[in-house]
C-alpha cells in the first residue's frame, strides 16, 4: 500500500515538472494562450486515459465480460470496482455492461471541455457572456461539492453528472481568467492548481470508496 502511494506521488511530481516545462515553452511562443493550448493537449490525453482503452494482457483476460469490451487485441476496460461498490452507485449498467461513473463522467466532461477550449481559441466566445458563465460555473461545482460532503451516497446517474460537470466548470473558469487577465503566469498557476484538484479528486474518491464499504459492511 505504501509503495503504491509512493509511486502515485512520484507520478504526480513528474507530471507537475513536465507541465511547468510545457507551460514555459508554450508561453514563449503563444503568450497567455500557451497554458490554454497545453490544457487542450492534457485534456486529449486525459480523455483517452479515462476511456479505458488498453491492449490485451493477462490481467485483463481474467476480468469478467461485464467489465470489458473486446475489439481483437484492443480492449476497453469500463468497469473496475468490486461488486459491493458496483451495486452502490459506483458503476452504471448499460446493455449488460458496467461502466464506472467516475471515469466515464469525467471522460464525458473532458470531451465537452475539449470542444469548449477549441471554440475559445478559435472564436473567443467569452467576452459577451462572462457574468452568466460565472453563475454557470458555480452551478456546475455544486454537485461535486455536495457529493463529497452530505451526499456521498449518490446513485450512479448523479455521480456520473457530478463528475462530468467538474472538468467543464474548471475549463470555463480558465477561459474567463485568460480573457480577463491575458497573463500566462496567472494562467499557468491556475493550470497547476488544476493538477492539484485532479490529484485531490483521486484521493477523495479513494476515501469515498472506503467510507462506502464501511457503511455497506456495518
Amino acid at each position: 500500500m505504501l509503495l503504491e502511494i509512493s509511486e502515485n506521488y512520484k507520478s504526480y511530481v513528474f507530471f507537475i515538472v513536465i507541465t511547468v516545462s510545457l507551460i514555459l515553452i508554450s508561453s514563449f511562443f503563444w503568450g497567455s494562450k500557451g497554458p490554454v493550448i497545453i490544457l487542450l493537449l492534457v485534456a486529449i490525453i486525459l480523455a483517452f486515459k479515462l476511456s479505458g482503452i488498453h491492449f490485451m494482457n493477462e490481467n485483463i483476460k481474467r476480468m469478467g465480460p461485464w467489465m470489458v469490451t473486446r475489439f481483437g487485441s484492443l480492449v476497453i476496460v469500463h468497469g473496475h470496482h468490486i461488486k459491493k461498490l458496483r451495486e452502490n452507485g459506483k458503476e452504471f449498467k448499460f446493455k449488460g455492461k458496467y461502466f464506472c461513473t467516475g471515469c466515464y463522467g469525467m471522460c464525458l466532461g473532458t470531451i465537452v471541455s475539449l470542444i469548449l477550449i477549441i471554440l475559445y481559441l478559435a472564436y473567443g466566445f467569452i467576452s459577451e457572456v462572462i457574468t452568466p458563465l460565472i453563475i454557470l460555473i458555480v452551478f456546475l461545482m455544486i454537485p461535486i461539492i455536495l457529493r463529497y460532503s452530505i451526499f456521498i451516497h449518490m446513485k450512479s446517474p448523479l455521480r456520473f453528472l457530478s463528475n462530468a460537470f467538474l472538468p467543464i466548470g474548471l475549463v470555463l473558469l480558465l477561459c474567463i481568467i485568460d480573457k480577463l487577465f491575458q497573463n500566462w503566469i496567472i494562467n499557468g498557476m491556475y493550470e497547476l492548481s488544476l493538477i492539484g484538484i485532479t490529484f485531490l479528486r483521486w484521493k477523495i474518491a479513494k476515501i469515498d470508496d472506503k467510507r462506502l464499504l464501511k457503511r455497506i459492511d456495518s
